[in-house]
Protein backbone atom coordinates (compact mmCIF):
# COMPACT_ATOMS: atom_id res chain seq x y z
CA UNK A 1 0.00 0.00 0.00
CA UNK A 2 0.78 3.42 -0.48
CA UNK A 3 0.08 5.17 2.58
CA UNK A 4 0.64 8.66 3.58
CA UNK A 5 1.14 9.88 7.66
CA UNK A 6 0.76 13.09 8.87
CA UNK A 7 2.05 14.64 12.49
CA UNK A 8 1.93 17.73 13.93
CA UNK A 9 5.83 18.16 13.58
CA UNK A 10 8.60 15.42 13.00
CA UNK A 11 12.00 14.44 13.91
CA UNK A 12 14.64 15.43 13.90
CA UNK A 13 13.65 18.84 15.52
CA UNK A 14 11.21 17.59 17.38
CA UNK A 15 11.30 14.12 19.99
CA UNK A 16 8.79 13.89 22.24
CA UNK A 17 5.86 11.01 22.40
CA UNK A 18 4.09 11.76 18.93
CA UNK A 19 6.66 12.47 17.00
CA UNK A 20 8.05 9.00 18.29
CA UNK A 21 5.03 7.39 17.72
CA UNK A 22 4.26 8.52 14.25
CA UNK A 23 8.10 7.54 13.43
CA UNK A 24 7.56 3.86 14.76
CA UNK A 25 4.63 3.65 12.17
CA UNK A 26 5.95 4.51 9.34
CA UNK A 27 9.36 2.19 10.12
CA UNK A 28 7.41 -0.85 10.72
CA UNK A 29 5.39 -0.80 7.81
CA UNK A 30 7.87 0.14 5.34
CA UNK A 31 10.17 -2.90 6.70
CA UNK A 32 6.53 -4.86 5.76
CA UNK A 33 7.15 -3.45 2.12
CA UNK A 34 4.60 -0.19 2.41
CA UNK A 35 5.32 2.75 0.24
CA UNK A 36 5.50 5.49 3.10
CA UNK A 37 5.43 9.27 3.05
CA UNK A 38 5.27 11.46 5.93
CA UNK A 39 2.93 15.22 5.68
CA UNK A 40 4.36 17.61 9.06
CA UNK A 41 3.76 21.19 10.60
CA UNK A 42 6.86 23.04 11.87
CA UNK A 43 6.39 26.32 13.61
CA UNK A 44 7.68 28.88 11.88
CA UNK A 45 9.68 31.64 13.56
CA UNK A 46 9.54 34.40 10.63
CA UNK A 47 7.35 35.76 8.53
CA UNK A 48 6.89 33.92 5.09
CA UNK A 49 5.42 33.82 1.81
CA UNK A 50 2.63 31.14 0.70
CA UNK A 51 4.41 29.68 -1.72
CA UNK A 52 7.67 29.48 0.90
CA UNK A 53 5.53 27.64 3.62
CA UNK A 54 6.47 24.25 2.07
CA UNK A 55 9.18 22.08 1.86
CA UNK A 56 10.80 18.72 1.69
CA UNK A 57 13.46 17.06 3.15
CA UNK A 58 14.37 13.49 4.12
CA UNK A 59 14.45 11.57 7.32
CA UNK A 60 16.38 7.97 7.03
CA UNK A 61 15.09 7.70 3.89
CA UNK A 62 11.39 8.68 4.51
CA UNK A 63 10.07 11.94 2.09
CA UNK A 64 8.83 14.57 4.71
CA UNK A 65 6.86 17.38 3.51
CA UNK A 66 6.88 19.89 5.47
CA UNK A 67 4.31 22.88 6.03
CA UNK A 68 6.09 26.03 8.05
CA UNK A 69 2.71 27.37 10.13
CA UNK A 70 2.22 30.34 11.86
CA UNK A 71 -0.41 32.18 13.42
CA UNK A 72 -0.44 34.84 10.89
CA UNK A 73 -2.23 35.76 7.70
CA UNK A 74 -2.07 33.35 4.71
CA UNK A 75 -3.55 31.80 1.81
CA UNK A 76 -5.96 34.64 2.11
CA UNK A 77 -7.19 34.31 5.53
CA UNK A 78 -6.97 36.98 7.67
CA UNK A 79 -8.76 35.29 10.72
CA UNK A 80 -5.91 33.80 12.28
CA UNK A 81 -8.49 31.67 14.86
CA UNK A 82 -9.66 29.82 11.93
CA UNK A 83 -6.67 29.17 10.67
CA UNK A 84 -5.62 26.93 13.54
CA UNK A 85 -8.37 24.24 12.45
CA UNK A 86 -9.54 25.07 9.05
CA UNK A 87 -5.99 26.23 7.25
CA UNK A 88 -7.15 26.68 3.20
CA UNK A 89 -3.87 27.41 2.26
CA UNK A 90 -2.87 23.92 3.77
CA UNK A 91 -6.14 22.49 2.34
CA UNK A 92 -4.96 23.45 -1.39
CA UNK A 93 -1.47 22.28 -0.67
CA UNK A 94 -2.62 18.75 0.30
CA UNK A 95 -5.45 18.66 -2.18
CA UNK A 96 -2.89 18.42 -4.77
CA UNK A 97 -0.21 16.37 -3.17
CA UNK A 98 -3.06 13.84 -2.77
CA UNK A 99 -3.75 14.44 -6.57
CA UNK A 100 -0.38 13.43 -7.27
CA UNK A 101 0.70 10.86 -4.67
CA UNK A 102 -2.73 9.14 -5.43
CA UNK A 103 -1.74 7.33 -1.89
CA UNK A 104 -4.47 4.09 -0.71
CA UNK A 105 -4.34 5.16 3.07
CA UNK A 106 -4.03 8.38 4.61
CA UNK A 107 -3.27 8.13 8.67
CA UNK A 108 -3.86 11.20 10.59
CA UNK A 109 -1.56 10.84 13.43
CA UNK A 110 -1.97 14.31 14.35
CA UNK A 111 -3.58 17.69 12.48
CA UNK A 112 -2.52 20.17 14.51
CA UNK A 113 -0.22 22.67 12.19
CA UNK A 114 -1.87 21.46 9.24
CA UNK A 115 -5.55 21.59 10.50
CA UNK A 116 -8.94 19.39 10.34
CA UNK A 117 -9.54 21.03 6.35
CA UNK A 118 -7.27 18.25 5.48
CA UNK A 119 -10.05 15.87 5.42
CA UNK A 120 -12.09 17.77 3.07
CA UNK A 121 -8.84 17.06 0.59
CA UNK A 122 -9.32 13.31 1.69
CA UNK A 123 -12.53 13.08 0.79
CA UNK A 124 -12.77 14.77 -3.02
CA UNK A 125 -9.54 12.60 -3.74
CA UNK A 126 -11.26 9.94 -2.94
CA UNK A 127 -8.62 8.61 -0.07
CA UNK A 128 -10.45 6.83 3.39
CA UNK A 129 -8.86 8.29 6.11
CA UNK A 130 -7.81 6.74 9.88
CA UNK A 131 -6.87 9.25 12.85
CA UNK A 132 -4.88 8.71 15.94
CA UNK A 133 -5.70 10.59 18.78
CA UNK A 134 -2.35 11.24 20.89
CA UNK A 135 -3.93 14.19 22.67
CA UNK A 136 -7.18 16.26 23.11
CA UNK A 137 -6.33 18.93 20.10
CA UNK A 138 -9.66 17.59 18.33
CA UNK A 139 -11.66 19.07 21.13
CA UNK A 140 -9.57 21.68 23.10
CA UNK A 141 -8.04 24.62 21.34
CA UNK A 142 -5.29 24.14 24.29
CA UNK A 143 -4.72 20.17 23.54
CA UNK A 144 -5.34 19.36 26.93
CA UNK A 145 -8.53 19.51 28.98
CA UNK A 146 -6.59 21.55 31.67
CA UNK A 147 -8.08 24.77 33.12
CA UNK A 148 -5.98 27.93 34.16
CA UNK A 149 -6.45 27.29 37.55
CA UNK A 150 -5.66 23.36 37.11
CA UNK A 151 -8.89 21.86 37.22
CA UNK A 152 -9.84 18.82 34.53
CA UNK A 153 -12.34 20.60 31.56
CA UNK A 154 -14.65 18.47 29.99
CA UNK A 155 -14.81 19.91 26.78
CA UNK A 156 -16.62 22.56 24.89
CA UNK A 157 -19.62 23.62 25.50
CA UNK A 158 -22.14 24.63 23.15
CA UNK A 159 -21.03 28.28 21.86
CA UNK A 160 -17.80 27.45 23.25
CA UNK A 161 -17.54 30.35 25.86
CA UNK A 162 -15.80 28.14 28.22
CA UNK A 163 -13.46 28.22 25.57
CA UNK A 164 -13.04 32.00 25.25
CA UNK A 165 -12.84 32.42 29.04
CA UNK A 166 -9.69 30.36 29.08
CA UNK A 167 -8.24 31.31 26.15
CA UNK A 168 -8.69 35.05 27.25
CA UNK A 169 -7.62 34.29 30.85
CA UNK A 170 -4.44 32.92 29.41
CA UNK A 171 -3.63 35.31 26.69
CA UNK A 172 -5.04 38.84 27.09
CA UNK A 173 -4.06 41.64 29.20
CA UNK A 174 -5.61 42.06 32.60
CA UNK A 175 -8.65 44.41 32.05
CA UNK A 176 -10.11 42.29 29.25
CA UNK A 177 -9.68 38.88 31.59
CA UNK A 178 -11.24 40.74 34.31
CA UNK A 179 -14.30 42.11 31.99
CA UNK A 180 -14.68 38.34 30.44
CA UNK A 181 -14.24 36.81 33.97
CA UNK A 182 -16.90 39.05 35.48
CA UNK A 183 -19.47 38.58 32.59
CA UNK A 184 -22.28 36.36 33.54
CA UNK A 185 -22.73 33.39 31.03
CA UNK A 186 -25.88 34.46 29.60
CA UNK A 187 -24.36 37.41 28.59
CA UNK A 188 -21.44 35.89 27.63
CA UNK A 189 -23.25 33.45 25.04
CA UNK A 190 -25.40 36.33 23.76
CA UNK A 191 -22.12 38.04 22.63
CA UNK A 192 -20.85 35.39 20.95
CA UNK A 193 -24.14 34.13 19.32
CA UNK A 194 -23.69 38.25 18.39
CA UNK A 195 -20.33 37.45 16.93
CA UNK A 196 -21.34 34.98 15.06
CA UNK A 197 -24.36 36.50 13.61
CA UNK A 198 -21.71 39.37 12.05
CA UNK A 199 -18.77 37.80 11.82
CA UNK A 200 -18.33 38.71 8.08
CA UNK A 201 -18.87 42.69 8.65
CA UNK A 202 -17.08 43.68 11.90
CA UNK A 203 -13.16 44.30 13.50
CA UNK A 204 -11.41 41.27 13.76
CA UNK A 205 -11.97 40.47 17.01
CA UNK A 206 -15.36 39.71 16.97
CA UNK A 207 -14.74 37.50 13.70
CA UNK A 208 -11.75 35.15 16.20
CA UNK A 209 -14.87 35.20 18.79
CA UNK A 210 -17.20 33.80 16.37
CA UNK A 211 -13.98 31.40 15.10
CA UNK A 212 -13.60 30.03 18.31
CA UNK A 213 -17.63 29.48 18.41
CA UNK A 214 -17.31 27.84 15.30
CA UNK A 215 -14.37 25.34 15.80
CA UNK A 216 -15.92 22.35 17.44
CA UNK A 217 -18.06 21.55 14.79
CA UNK A 218 -16.09 22.18 11.89
CA UNK A 219 -14.05 19.76 13.45
CA UNK A 220 -16.93 17.59 14.46
CA UNK A 221 -17.94 17.51 10.48
CA UNK A 222 -14.83 16.29 9.24
CA UNK A 223 -14.11 13.36 12.48
CA UNK A 224 -17.29 11.75 10.91
CA UNK A 225 -15.73 11.76 7.63
CA UNK A 226 -12.81 9.25 9.22
CA UNK A 227 -13.42 5.99 8.51
CA UNK A 228 -11.41 4.83 12.02
CA UNK A 229 -10.61 6.85 15.06
CA UNK A 230 -7.19 4.94 16.87
CA UNK A 231 -7.53 5.91 20.88
CA UNK A 232 -4.80 4.66 22.99
CA UNK A 233 -6.65 5.35 26.29
CA UNK A 234 -10.78 4.46 27.28
CA UNK A 235 -10.42 8.50 28.33
CA UNK A 236 -9.90 9.47 24.68
CA UNK A 237 -12.26 7.30 23.17
CA UNK A 238 -14.83 8.85 26.35
CA UNK A 239 -13.96 12.32 25.62
CA UNK A 240 -14.34 12.03 22.02
CA UNK A 241 -17.34 9.92 22.14
CA UNK A 242 -18.83 12.77 24.25
CA UNK A 243 -18.06 15.84 22.33
CA UNK A 244 -18.80 14.12 18.64
CA UNK A 245 -21.83 12.21 19.04
CA UNK A 246 -22.39 9.29 15.96
CA UNK A 247 -18.54 9.48 15.42
CA UNK A 248 -17.32 6.15 13.18
CA UNK A 249 -15.99 3.25 14.94
CA UNK A 250 -13.49 4.23 17.48
CA UNK A 251 -10.70 1.87 18.34
CA UNK A 252 -9.09 0.82 21.35
CA UNK A 253 -5.25 0.70 20.53
CA UNK A 254 -2.38 0.94 23.14
CA UNK A 255 0.54 2.72 21.53
CA UNK A 256 3.33 -0.04 20.03
CA UNK A 257 6.56 0.18 21.82
CA UNK A 258 9.97 -0.06 20.31
CA UNK A 259 10.80 -3.26 22.95
CA UNK A 260 14.17 -4.14 21.05
CA UNK A 261 16.20 -1.13 21.99
CA UNK A 262 14.98 -1.03 25.61
CA UNK A 263 16.56 -4.10 27.89
CA UNK A 264 14.55 -5.40 30.57
CA UNK A 265 16.13 -5.45 33.72
CA UNK A 266 16.23 -6.45 37.51
CA UNK A 267 17.66 -5.51 40.27
CA UNK A 268 15.50 -2.20 40.97
CA UNK A 269 15.96 -0.67 43.96
CA UNK A 270 19.29 -2.31 45.28
CA UNK A 271 20.97 1.18 45.33
CA UNK A 272 21.55 2.67 48.25
CA UNK A 273 19.76 6.05 47.16
CA UNK A 274 16.48 5.11 45.56
CA UNK A 275 16.92 6.64 42.17
CA UNK A 276 13.58 8.68 40.97
CA UNK A 277 13.57 9.55 37.24
CA UNK A 278 11.23 12.46 35.35
CA UNK A 279 11.50 11.98 31.86
CA UNK A 280 9.80 14.32 29.29
CA UNK A 281 8.59 17.67 28.68
CA UNK A 282 9.78 19.91 31.66
CA UNK A 283 6.62 22.19 31.29
CA UNK A 284 3.50 22.79 34.04
CA UNK A 285 1.21 20.77 33.26
CA UNK A 286 3.65 17.85 33.33
CA UNK A 287 3.78 18.30 36.81
CA UNK A 288 7.38 18.14 38.04
CA UNK A 289 7.03 21.20 40.25
CA UNK A 290 5.23 18.62 42.41
CA UNK A 291 7.50 15.83 41.64
CA UNK A 292 10.35 18.50 43.21
CA UNK A 293 8.05 19.51 46.22
CA UNK A 294 7.59 16.10 47.43
CA UNK A 295 11.33 15.36 47.43
CA UNK A 296 12.30 18.52 49.05
CA UNK A 297 9.72 17.78 51.56
CA UNK A 298 11.73 14.87 52.42
CA UNK A 299 14.01 14.66 55.21
CA UNK A 300 17.38 15.31 54.28
CA UNK A 301 17.75 11.42 56.26
CA UNK A 302 15.58 10.28 53.43
CA UNK A 303 18.20 8.45 51.10
CA UNK A 304 16.36 9.33 47.44
CA UNK A 305 17.65 11.05 43.93
CA UNK A 306 15.98 12.46 41.51
CA UNK A 307 17.13 12.30 38.07
CA UNK A 308 15.01 15.18 35.59
CA UNK A 309 15.50 14.60 31.98
CA UNK A 310 13.98 16.68 29.65
CA UNK A 311 14.90 20.23 27.36
CA UNK A 312 15.24 22.93 30.19
CA UNK A 313 15.01 25.48 27.67
CA UNK A 314 11.59 25.59 25.93
CA UNK A 315 9.73 27.19 29.37
CA UNK A 316 12.28 29.08 30.77
CA UNK A 317 10.09 30.60 33.47
CA UNK A 318 8.91 27.39 34.98
CA UNK A 319 12.45 26.06 35.04
CA UNK A 320 14.09 28.97 36.77
CA UNK A 321 10.66 28.55 39.35
CA UNK A 322 11.64 24.92 39.91
CA UNK A 323 15.33 25.66 40.52
CA UNK A 324 14.37 27.97 43.50
CA UNK A 325 12.09 25.20 44.61
CA UNK A 326 14.75 22.82 44.46
CA UNK A 327 16.97 25.08 46.32
CA UNK A 328 20.48 23.53 45.20
CA UNK A 329 19.21 20.07 46.76
CA UNK A 330 22.02 17.95 46.18
CA UNK A 331 19.43 15.22 45.48
CA UNK A 332 17.82 16.42 42.67
CA UNK A 333 19.90 17.08 39.13
CA UNK A 334 18.59 18.41 35.98
CA UNK A 335 20.64 16.07 33.21
CA UNK A 336 19.12 17.57 30.26
CA UNK A 337 17.74 15.88 27.18
CA UNK A 338 18.48 13.45 25.59
CA UNK A 339 18.34 11.34 22.35
CA UNK A 340 15.84 9.31 22.22
CA UNK A 341 17.66 6.12 21.52
CA UNK A 342 19.37 5.90 25.12
CA UNK A 343 15.79 5.59 26.45
CA UNK A 344 16.98 2.63 27.84
CA UNK A 345 19.73 3.62 29.07
CA UNK A 346 18.23 6.37 31.21
CA UNK A 347 15.31 4.02 32.31
CA UNK A 348 18.32 1.20 33.70
CA UNK A 349 19.96 4.17 35.17
CA UNK A 350 16.36 4.53 37.53
CA UNK A 351 14.49 2.29 39.98
CA UNK A 352 11.33 4.54 39.89
CA UNK A 353 9.64 6.77 36.93
CA UNK A 354 7.61 9.06 38.01
CA UNK A 355 5.28 10.91 36.03
CA UNK A 356 3.35 13.50 38.23
CA UNK A 357 1.18 15.26 35.07
CA UNK A 358 -1.62 16.97 36.42
CA UNK A 359 -3.75 16.62 33.07
CA UNK A 360 -5.28 13.21 32.00
CA UNK A 361 -2.57 12.87 29.51
CA UNK A 362 -3.12 9.85 27.15
CA UNK A 363 -1.10 7.35 28.68
CA UNK A 364 2.33 8.80 28.33
CA UNK A 365 4.71 6.81 26.02
CA UNK A 366 7.36 6.84 27.67
CA UNK A 367 5.03 4.73 30.76
CA UNK A 368 4.78 1.96 28.21
CA UNK A 369 8.71 1.99 27.54
CA UNK A 370 9.20 2.09 31.40
CA UNK A 371 6.84 -0.88 31.68
CA UNK A 372 9.30 -2.95 28.81
CA UNK A 373 12.68 -1.70 31.07
CA UNK A 374 11.29 -3.76 34.09
CA UNK A 375 10.91 0.04 35.90
CA UNK A 376 7.85 0.44 38.46
CA UNK A 377 5.67 3.81 37.53
CA UNK A 378 4.39 6.48 39.90
CA UNK A 379 1.68 8.33 38.21
CA UNK A 380 -0.73 10.87 39.20
CA UNK A 381 -4.09 8.97 39.76
CA UNK A 382 -5.61 10.63 36.34
CA UNK A 383 -7.46 8.79 34.07
CA UNK A 384 -4.94 7.52 30.70
CA UNK A 385 -2.26 7.47 33.63
CA UNK A 386 -3.98 5.39 35.88
CA UNK A 387 -5.43 1.97 33.07
CA UNK A 388 -1.97 2.20 32.24
CA UNK A 389 -0.88 1.04 35.80
CA UNK A 390 -1.85 -1.48 38.44
CA UNK A 391 -1.60 -0.08 41.99
CA UNK A 392 0.59 -2.68 43.83
CA UNK A 393 1.71 -4.69 41.26
CA UNK A 394 3.75 -2.82 38.93
CA UNK A 395 3.31 0.40 39.73
CA UNK A 396 1.49 3.21 42.35
CA UNK A 397 -0.79 6.23 41.73
CA UNK A 398 -1.10 9.84 44.36
CA UNK A 399 -3.72 12.29 44.34
CA UNK A 400 -3.18 14.18 41.55
CA UNK A 401 -1.02 17.45 42.43
CA UNK A 402 -0.60 16.73 45.85
CA UNK A 403 2.88 16.61 46.56
CA UNK A 404 2.51 15.26 50.23
CA UNK A 405 0.84 12.12 48.92
CA UNK A 406 3.95 11.46 46.26
CA UNK A 407 6.19 11.73 49.19
CA UNK A 408 4.31 9.70 51.59
CA UNK A 409 4.58 7.11 48.65
CA UNK A 410 8.18 8.00 48.18
CA UNK A 411 8.70 7.52 51.73
CA UNK A 412 7.56 3.67 51.47
CA UNK A 413 8.75 2.82 48.25
CA UNK A 414 12.44 3.60 49.66
CA UNK A 415 12.23 2.12 53.18
CA UNK A 416 10.60 -0.84 51.45
CA UNK A 417 13.22 -1.93 48.87
CA UNK A 418 11.82 -5.15 48.54
CA UNK A 419 8.71 -3.64 47.22
CA UNK A 420 10.31 -2.16 44.08
CA UNK A 421 11.47 -5.48 42.94
CA UNK A 422 8.31 -6.98 43.22
CA UNK A 423 6.64 -3.97 41.21
CA UNK A 424 9.65 -4.17 38.63
CA UNK A 425 8.74 -7.97 38.42
CA UNK A 426 5.53 -7.30 38.21
CA UNK A 427 5.52 -4.84 34.78
CA UNK A 428 4.06 -6.70 31.78
CA UNK A 429 5.64 -6.39 28.61
CA UNK A 430 3.35 -3.92 26.42
CA UNK A 431 2.36 -4.14 23.34
CA UNK A 432 4.94 -3.83 20.36
CA UNK A 433 5.38 -1.95 17.41
CA UNK A 434 4.98 -5.08 15.15
CA UNK A 435 1.68 -5.75 16.75
CA UNK A 436 0.69 -2.13 17.01
CA UNK A 437 0.74 -2.20 13.16
CA UNK A 438 -0.49 -5.73 12.51
CA UNK A 439 -3.73 -3.83 13.94
CA UNK A 440 -3.26 -1.15 12.24
CA UNK A 441 -2.55 -3.16 8.88
CA UNK A 442 -6.04 -4.48 9.39
CA UNK A 443 -7.76 -1.14 10.17
CA UNK A 444 -6.34 -0.33 6.69
CA UNK A 445 -7.44 -3.84 5.25
CA UNK A 446 -11.59 -3.10 6.64
CA UNK A 447 -11.65 0.40 4.94
CA UNK A 448 -9.92 0.06 1.46
CA UNK A 449 -12.82 -3.01 0.48
CA UNK A 450 -15.29 0.30 0.51
CA UNK A 451 -12.65 2.44 -2.14
CA UNK A 452 -11.69 -0.35 -4.45
CA UNK A 453 -10.37 -3.46 -2.73
CA UNK A 454 -7.17 -2.63 -2.45
CA UNK A 455 -4.30 -5.05 -1.30
CA UNK A 456 -1.79 -5.41 1.61
CA UNK A 457 1.93 -4.46 0.33
CA UNK A 458 3.62 -6.91 -1.64
CA UNK A 459 6.24 -7.10 1.33
CA UNK A 460 3.64 -7.48 4.11
CA UNK A 461 3.23 -11.18 5.84
CA UNK A 462 1.62 -10.40 9.06
CA UNK A 463 -1.97 -11.01 10.20
CA UNK A 464 -2.78 -9.92 12.89
CA UNK A 465 -2.38 0.02 20.59
CA UNK A 466 1.13 20.16 23.27
CA UNK A 467 1.04 22.36 20.10
CA UNK A 468 0.16 26.08 21.38
CA UNK A 469 -0.32 27.65 17.99
CA UNK A 470 -4.20 28.26 19.30
CA UNK A 471 -3.55 30.42 22.12
CA UNK A 472 -0.67 32.37 19.63
CA UNK A 473 -3.17 33.07 17.41
CA UNK A 474 -5.12 34.55 20.01
CA UNK A 475 -2.90 36.88 21.50
CA UNK A 476 -2.05 38.12 17.91
CA UNK A 477 -5.86 38.22 16.94
CA UNK A 478 -6.55 40.57 20.46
Amino acid sequence: MKIVLTVHQFLPEYTYGTEIIACNIARELRSRGHEISIVTGFDAKTPLADEARFGRYEYEGFPVHRFLHACVPMGGQDDVVEIEYNNRLFYGWFRNYLSDCRPDVVHFVHMGRLSASAMDACVEMGVPAVFTATDFWPVCPTNQLLLPDGSMCGGPDALASNCLRHIVAITQPALIRTAVERLPDPLLESAIRLCRKVRVRYPERIRNVASLASRLEFIRQRMNLLRRIVVPSRIMGEVLARCFPGVVSIVHLPYGIDVRRIPRLNGKGERAALRLGFVGRIQESKGLHVLVRAVRSLESTVPVELKIHGNDGEHPEYVRALRRTADGDPRIGFCGPFENGRIGEVLRDVDVLVCPSVWYENTPLVIREAQAAGCPVIASNLPGMAEAIEPGVDGMLFDPGNSGDLAAVLRRLEADRPLVSRLSSGTGEPLSVSDHVDALERIYEEILPAHGGKKRGAGSARGGESCGTFTAGFRRAF
